[in-house]
């Protein structure tokens, strides 16, 4: 089954070209081998990101260069994700490298490029010579999920941390810092890879639960879902987490870093204004500590939002619409 989101929504992308009549050529991302092939086609529009991205806008200046920003402003994330690593360092005596910043965005593709599609906050992004378009990913919908009032004196102290490659980076090691010491609450781990798994060393006790990775068509999922209240993922940087956003389908309650694609949202998610563990634990008191009427009723405010704003339909509409402007 797809684990990710950006399948669906790559597809959407095509169909839209194909939709206004266009020729398209399809290429990885990262896979240099192609630019042989392409470097010397002559195109009208070149659309994406990454290194074959980059090179063929650099080559051909005069053409329409839109890229696709997944993530945040390349200088935001490695100035986040270093803090991030510093901190660990602090606490755990541990000298890790960078894991995501960088990787598909660099400071200097952003001087030849006439257009952007976002998906994250666009602060970083305005004033500049490029224009500027909003879309919102989508989350994922486990279809045999029903809504249903959960029982919130115990969902309150389930949380869910949902992440991916680079579990600092994402701040689970925060969250593994705090729950180590707090066996009345209960963080649940799904999505840490091998890797990550061996440099955290999760800690074997009743109230940390390690599930690996999860389907979310799986029975797993929905029993998550209904056992817990909140998505926890305190990430340095993302775009728009598209985790966040399929918990949010199935009415979960969002606790993350301000900044990071839900400012937004200021009466549908709980932002984060500090990634120190005081402030962390401080403020997960304070949130399972709202009164039981209020935290269920903001569970069927977000079930509804999400399901309206995130899906394909929402998707689909919107990036005809950018990509008929341009």
């Amino acid at each position: 089954s797809v684990s990710a989101t950006n399948i669906f929504e790559v597809n959407q992308i095509v169909k839209s070209f194909i939709s206004f009549n266009f020729s398209i050529d399809i290429v990885l991302c990262v896979d240099i081998n192609s630019f042989n092939k392409i470097k010397d086609k002559n195109y009208d529009i070149i659309f994406g990101f990454g290194e074959i991205f980059n090179r063929m806008c650099k080559l051909q200046p005069s053409k329409k260069r839109i890229m696709y920003l997944t993530e945040h402003h390349p200088e935001f994330s490695k100035k986040k994700e270093t803090e991030r690593v510093r901190y660990f360092y602090e606490r755990h005596n541990k000298n890790i490298s960078l894991s995501r910043s960088g990787a598909y965005f660099q400071k200097d593709n952003f001087n030849h490029i006439d257009e952007i599609i976002i998906l994250g906050e666009t602060f970083p992004f305005e004033n500049k010579k490029y224009k500027i378009h909003k879309i919102k990913p989508t989350g994922l919908l486990n279809n045999r999920f029903t809504y249903s009032i959960r029982n919130i004196n115990s969902s309150r102290n389930n949380f869910l941390w949902f992440g991916s490659n680079g579990a600092v980076h994402k701040g689970l090691d925060l969250l593994l810092d705090i729950f180590l010491n707090r066996p009345e609450i209960s963080l649940h781990i799904c999505g840490l890879n091998k890797q990550d798994r061996k440099l955290l060393k999760l800690p074997k006790q009743a109230n940390i639960i390690d599930y690996g990775k999860i389907d979310v068509q799986g029975d797993l999922f929905l029993k998550l879902m209904k056992n817990c209240s909140f998505i926890l993922l305190p990430s340095c940087s993302e775009g728009m987490s598209t985790s966040v956003l399929t918990c949010m389908r199935h009415s979960m309650i969002p606790i993350v870093m301000k900044d990071t694609g839900f400012n937004h949202l200021t009466d549908l998610a709980f932002l984060l204004d500090d990634f120190k563990l005081d402030y962390v634990e401080n403020r997960i008191n304070q949130i399972r500590s709202i009164d039981e009427f209020k935290i269920e009723n903001l569970h069927k405010k977000i079930y509804k939002y999400a399901n309206d704003e995130f899906n394909l339909k929402k998707y689909s509409i919107d990036i005809s619409s950018i990509i008929s402007k341009l």
